[in-house]
């Protein structure tokens, strides 16, 4: 369920478009996930090159050129899998989730395959230009930046808040 911002109630989070501080560290939190597949994938193919064949990652590097290619190519598909993936799946990335938002299609329908393409064309197009088409969000009514606009998107708060009542009495007293 989407909601307009002038409904607003700070008790109720839940369908109010998502902040750009909020999007930018669920972003953060997707970076270091998806750095840490890499680490860990590194480490382990590193192991098992050492144990099977007796030699270590830039030795077989080396030796099979190809392998580079290959290495590289999967570098750069993961972090196109992992969020066509779980847009798609569940309308968030992990950091999405820790984060408590979610991705909806403007009319607050599930993210089809399509869409989620086409977002994440528009992540790889706003990175280049300086950031710009995510600053987007700082000025946009419903927060959308160029590839929620591209992909007819939104980003919105998927729980409830819970202001915990003594920091509510706390400002009350004030």
């Amino acid at each position: 369920m989407i909601r307009s911002s002038e409904n607003f109630d700070p008790q109720d989070l839940q369908g109010q478009y998502a902040g750009f501080v909020t999007r930018g560290a669920a972003v953060l939190i997707d970076l270091f996930i998806i750095s840490t597949i890499y680490s860990i994938t590194a480490a382990f193919s590193e192991l098992l090159i050492g144990f099977f064949m007796g030699m270590n990652m830039a030795d077989l590097f080396a030796a099979q050129s190809w392998l580079v290619y290959a290495a590289a190519f999967g570098a750069s598909v993961l972090p196109v899998v992992y969020h066509i993936f779980f847009w798609t799946l569940t309308g968030q990335t992990p950091g999405k989730a820790i984060m408590g938002i979610r991705v909806y299609r403007w009319d607050g329908e599930r993210v089809t395959l399509g869409r989620a393409i086409r977002r994440y064309i528009g992540y790889s197009l706003s990175a280049p230009l300086l950031g710009v088409g995510f600053l987007w969000a700082l000025i946009d009514n419903r927060r959308q930046t160029w590839h929620d606009k591209l992909a007819g998107t939104v980003v919105v708060y998927s729980w409830r808040a819970r202001v915990r009542s003594q920091i509510v009495k706390e400002t009350e007293r004030r």
